[in-house]
């Protein structure tokens, strides 16, 4: 179990899944006050694009609330609770939207041939945090004094791991 020690009046940004007991975690997580978080939630914690909705509030939180450090939780829970892409299919089919939808939208290449992965999200927490950390980090409008955390938490039993 780890944490982190911020003694600064800056607020800190949260990237972290829809889970409520997760939202819980952060404060013991950040060690800052409700307050002085900045929380974005995201299904699976995923930043699918870089030049997305999520991304775009990332930076302008940076540069607003004076961030001084972006912490990426991910969920060890979130793969088991996530849709299969036959069940997601199937709730796509049952709200009427065509076979033939997806294929145009595959087609195009909306989000990369797979509309169906793309929704579902990745199997794995841990190289997801990774890849966000990345993103964020390499990102040319976010500035590099910002220093990027990322962990694995369990929702269970409270316990957190650092990604790196």
């Amino acid at each position: 179990m780890t944490t982190l020690n911020h003694s600064s009046q800056n607020k800190s940004l949260v990237i972290t899944g829809v889970n409520e007991d997760t939202r819980l975690l952060v404060q013991k997580i950040t060690n800052k006050k409700i307050e002085d978080l900045v929380i974005f939630s995201s299904f699976g914690s995923v930043i699918s694009q870089p030049f997305g909705c999520l991304m775009r509030n990332i930076i302008l939180a940076t540069y607003k609330e004076e961030i001084d450090g972006i912490y990426i939780i991910g969920e060890n829970t979130y793969v088991e609770e996530v849709m299969s892409k036959e069940r997601l299919l199937e709730n796509i089919h049952a709200a009427g939207v065509s076979e033939e939808l997806i294929n145009t939208l595959n087609y195009i290449d909306v989000v990369n041939h797979d509309l169906l992965k793309w929704l579902a999200g990745p199997e794995d927490v841990k190289e997801t945090i990774k890849n966000n950390i990345d993103l964020v980090k390499n990102h040319p409008l976010i500035m590099k004094t910002i220093p990027i955390y990322g962990y694995l938490v369990d929702v269970e039993t409270g316990e957190f791991d650092v990604v790196s």
